[in-house]
């Protein structure tokens, strides 16, 4: 049900920074990256963004999978 929801509210998300832009996004918990990426991928020209997590495992995958699909971010390990 989670997943679902968090879906529904990635349209959501798109059309304030379209809107409204935001410079730059912080994505706190960030795990793999996803919605971060996605955000900076699908949102305004130039967008980048912080995602932070506690795990350097999920830190290495959020890194590689905006590195791949060429999202401008940067990772940092904090609590």
């Amino acid at each position: 049900m989670l997943h679902r929801a968090l879906l529904l509210s990635l349209p959501v998300l798109l059309l304030v920074l379209v809107t409204a832009p935001i410079h730059p996004l912080v994505g706190v918990l960030c795990g793999s990256g996803c919605i971060l990426i996605t955000l900076l991928l699908e949102g305004p020209e130039g967008l980048s963004g912080t995602g932070s997590d506690l795990s350097e495992k999920a830190l290495a995958v959020a890194e590689e999978n905006a590195s791949r699909l060429g999202a401008r971010a940067s990772w940092v390990q904090a609590d």
